[in-house]
């Protein structure tokens, strides 16, 4: 009887063995659950929020036609959802890709109101197009809006 009791005292001490591992491994798995997640959600980067930019161009409008000589007005309203820091404008040559026009400003304001003008002066009938930038931060990311419309030769 002796050695049933030392048996059945070493079953226990089995069974407890392994049911304290069970409950330690179910434990570690937990932790280890928690400590992931919190590591994943830590490890990212805090990220600002992006300013955005309503760029309307009100002319030229699109498919315009325009004489040799004759005046390009370039009108244009930008509105910030934060500070803007400037806005240019481009018109080029969609053949080429070739500038002929450009203006630019660098003041912080939430709106701007565009009004520059270029005189068609190209040679022969050329589709252009007209950009507006308007430039959303200090690092120069930029934000724009075109317009396409033709040029008729002097």
């Amino acid at each position: 009887m002796e050695h049933a009791g030392r048996q059945c005292a070493l079953t226990n001490t089995i069974f407890s063995i392994t049911w304290n591992m069970k409950k330690m491994l179910f434990y570690l798995a937990a932790s280890l659950t928690i400590y992931s997640l919190t590591a994943l959600t830590s490890c990212k980067k805090d990220e600002e929020p992006q300013n955005e930019a309503i760029i309307e161009i009100a002319s030229p409008s699109a498919g315009q036609i325009f004489m040799g000589g004759a005046t390009v007005p370039v009108k244009a309203i930008l509105t910030g959802v934060e500070i803007l820091h400037g806005w240019k404008v481009e018109i080029r040559k969609v053949a080429d890709d070739s500038v002929v026009f450009t203006a630019e400003s660098h003041e912080h304001a939430q709106t701007f109101s565009i009004d520059e003008a270029w005189t068609n002066n190209v040679t022969e009938h050329s589709d252009m197009v007209v950009e507006v930038f308007a430039q959303l931060d200090h690092d120069g990311t930029m934000q724009s809006q075109t317009v396409h419309f033709h040029c008729h030769p002097m």
